[in-house]
């Protein structure tokens, strides 16, 4: 027998009436229900799923391509500098460009101190020159 006394109608009755949709169902005032359509909760949660899904595979796809993309860039940094790549030997001879285009602009710059120092030499020795001419054009020096 049953216990508690309860009929097996009842419990049937209950599981049928939680998969249907609540009516009338709870809608705001003022609004025209022959403008509304009305879905049953299972229809609602398929298309929710649905949704959900879309938004979820969206997602995925967009982690996959962040992973990836980070992935390449750290394998980038990681080969930036092995020297046995197409990349490495071009960094090395442009390494080895700019180290000498460094040296040869060191050596210039020598040489035009050098040159300055002897340009300044030069107008000293032109200036006492000219300081001896005038003192030697003078009508004291003439009469001497």
């Amino acid at each position: 027998g049953r216990r508690c006394g309860r009929a097996k109608e009842d419990t049937e009755i209950k599981n049928s009436e939680e998969d249907q949709a609540l009516y009338p169902p709870l809608l705001p005032s003022k609004v025209d229900l022959r403008e509304v359509t009305i879905i049953p909760q299972n229809e609602w949660k398929r298309i929710q799923d649905s949704l959900d899904s879309l938004t979820r595979e969206a997602a995925c796809l967009r982690a996959e391509r962040k992973a990836k993309k980070e992935m390449h860039f750290r394998s980038q940094e990681v080969v930036k500098h092995w020297t046995n790549t197409y990349a490495g030997m071009k960094e090395q001879k442009l390494e080895a460009k700019k180290k000498r285009d460094e040296e040869v602009e060191a050596e210039r710059q020598i040489l035009d101190i050098e040159e300055e120092i002897y340009k300044q030499g030069e107008r000293k020795k032109a200036i006492e020159f000219a300081k001896q001419y005038q003192l030697y054009q003078t009508e004291r020096v003439k009469r001497f």
